[in-house]
């Protein structure tokens, strides 16, 4: 699969942080309305989250309980990747939806904390 140069501006404007300092704490905000926050992921810098696209079913371990997206704390790449994937066409506007719903969480007064959501 390739990727235009516009592709990796849009996927470098996703990463939040100096990757340099690996004591950084920044988190990246995820959009509430896509994803509902799970937990951290024990022994990673990432955070769980569950998918709330209507047609979206959660995976289902061998043990029974429920495997979450996991998404890292200074990126939210895999969060968009996961949202878009259900608009493979394009025909439902996800792109906008998830850029307007970027640009309103930037405007934000904190940007280091993930918005948890109610």
């Amino acid at each position: 699969m390739s990727s235009s140069s516009c592709d990796e501006t849009e996927n470098d404007a996703e990463n939040v942080g100096d990757k340099s300092f690996s004591n950084s704490d920044k988190k990246v905000d995820i959009p509430a309305e896509f994803f509902e926050y799970h937990g951290n992921v024990h022994g990673k810098k990432a955070r769980f989250y569950k998918c709330l696209f209507e047609g979206c079913k959660t995976k289902v371990k061998k043990d029974g309980t429920l495997k979450y997206l996991i998404v890292k704390n200074d990126s939210r790449y895999n969060a968009k990747r996961h949202y878009l994937a259900h608009d493979p066409g394009g025909k439902l506007g996800h792109k906008d939806k998830w850029r307007s719903a970027i640009a309103k969480n930037s405007n934000k007064e904190n940007l280091d904390v993930i918005s948890r959501g109610p």
